[in-house]
């Protein structure tokens, strides 16, 4: 196998649309990186999934950063601090940046909808 190049960076973004966490090394499993984007942001006003790229009222959200501890994604704060992505602090967090009612939750798979839970707004790549 003739090579075709070299993986300079690895990034994983825990909750989608948030800025993620540079890694050293990572394993990988049938769906790519473990804990890459298994949460996300809804719009509580009409359980619309974020899209930066698409619409300008959720563009704050990548200034943001989000890393994973155990099985559940944290929220940075200015003072270095993280909390809990399923808190209503980071709720709080999220919905003063965009300046609209939103809340953080885990998502199921593309397609699917569960109590509490959101489905990705795309059937994304395992990795990019």
């Amino acid at each position: 196998m003739t090579p075709f190049g070299h993986i300079k960076e690895i990034w994983r973004y825990p909750v989608s649309s948030i800025g993620g966490e540079g890694l050293d090394g990572t394993e990988l499993a049938e769906g790519g990186i473990p804990g890459d984007r298994i949460w996300g942001v809804v719009d509580r006003r009409d359980g619309i999934v974020a899209a930066p790229e698409k619409l300008k009222h959720w563009r704050p959200l990548p200034n943001l950063f989000a890393r994973l501890r155990g099985d559940r994604p944290e929220i940075g704060l200015d003072d270095g601090s993280w909390i809990d992505a399923g808190s209503s602090l980071a709720g709080e967090l999220v919905s003063a940046l965009l300046d609209f009612p939103a809340a953080l939750h885990p998502h199921v798979p593309f397609g699917s909808q569960a109590h509490d839970r959101i489905a990705p707004r795309y059937q994304r790549a395992d990795i990019h």
